[in-house]
This record gives structure tokens, C-alpha cells and sequence, in this order.
């Protein structure tokens, strides 16, 4: 014979297993419109984050052309010295070693064809010169003076002019880039 605790324990354990049946099916539409819901969100996050790593790579792209046609129109520039008309861009060079002595043998040192179109003055005891230059360039990480070089001159033994202008090579600086 069964005990009379062996069945209310079944019949407790039965009742309790039908409560937790009746709260599931309560919670089952619920829930599934909650995930349906949060399924429709993550398909809008999805497309929408699709959507911007377009933009993304379009902006890249067109970075990437603008800045080709910035070194393109560096590199066919080319100076006058005699021509007052064009603008130039001029950059300021110290020859804190006296190196070069004179305007003539920087212009020499830099391909400048006249030597005129460089300005001197001695500023406690150090030589300045505002020289006319071919442009600038944001250095980024792993570049050297020869891919600096290949952007802006044909001939890339004209990298020389980049050490002996700028003295060091450091990223995310600006460097001078005189005329070769």
C-alpha cells in the first residue's frame, strides 16, 4: 500500500509540474513576439551597419583619389622662379652649420633656378632663408624618403633633397618637399 505522504507528494509534484506548464504557455506568445521583436532590430542594425561600412569604404576611396590627385598635383608642379604671377609656397630653412654660405649655393643645393628668389637673414648668429618649395607632405607610419619620393619626383635619387631639407623622417609630421 502507498503511503499516504508518497501521494501527496506525487500529486504535489504533478500539480506544481502543471503551474510551470500553465506559466509557460502564459509567457510562450510573449516571448516569441519579444524575440521576434529583437530579431527585427537586429536586422535593421545588421542593414545598418552594412550601410555605413559602404559609406566607409566610399569615404576611403575617395580620400584615398583626393590625396593621389594632392601628391599628382605636387609632383607636376613645377617653379618659375622669374614668373611673379604664380603662387608659390616658401618654407623656412635653417643652415645652423653654415653650410651653404650663400643664397646661391642653397639655390644650387636645392634646384632653384635663381638664386634671387631665396631671402636670407642672420638671426643670433644662424643663417635663415625663406626658400621656395614644391609642397608639403603628412608623413604617415612606415613611410621612407624613397616612397615620400616616389610621389613627388621622377627621378628617386631626388629623395636626398627630402634628408637634406628635413633632417629626420618622423610620422604623423609634416615635411617640406623642395623643387627637383
Amino acid at each position: 500500500m502507498v503511503q499516504r505522504t508518497t501521494i501527496i507528494t506525487i500529486l504535489s509534484v504533478f500539480g506544481l509540474t502543471l503551474f510551470l506548464i500553465f506559466l509557460f504557455l502564459i509567457q510562450k506568445a510573449a516571448w516569441k513576439q519579444e524575440n521576434d521583436a529583437l530579431r527585427v532590430e537586429l536586422d535593421s542594425l545588421q542593414t545598418s551597419s552594412q550601410n555605413l561600412a559602404l559609406e566607409f569604404e566610399e569615404k576611403v576611396e575617395q580620400r584615398r583619389i583626393s590625396d593621389s590627385l594632392m601628391h599628382r598635383k605636387v609632383y607636376d608642379n613645377y617653379f618659375d622662379a622669374y614668373d611673379a604671377q604664380n603662387f608659390r609656397l616658401y618654407a623656412l630653412y635653417k643652415d645652423s652649420e653654415r653650410k651653404y654660405g650663400s643664397s646661391s649655393n642653397l639655390a644650387r643645393a636645392f634646384n632653384i633656378e635663381n638664386s634671387e628668389s631665396i631671402k636670407s637673414n642672420s638671426v643670433l648668429g644662424q643663417m635663415w632663408y625663406i626658400i621656395p618649395v614644391k609642397g608639403v607632405h603628412f608623413v604617415e607610419k612606415k613611410q621612407t624618403w624613397t616612397s615620400i619620393a616616389k610621389k613627388y619626383y621622377h627621378n628617386l635619387n631626388d629623395s636626398t633633397l627630402l634628408k637634406t631639407f628635413n633632417k629626420e623622417l618622423k610620422p604623423e609630421k609634416f615635411i617640406i618637399v623642395p623643387f627637383n
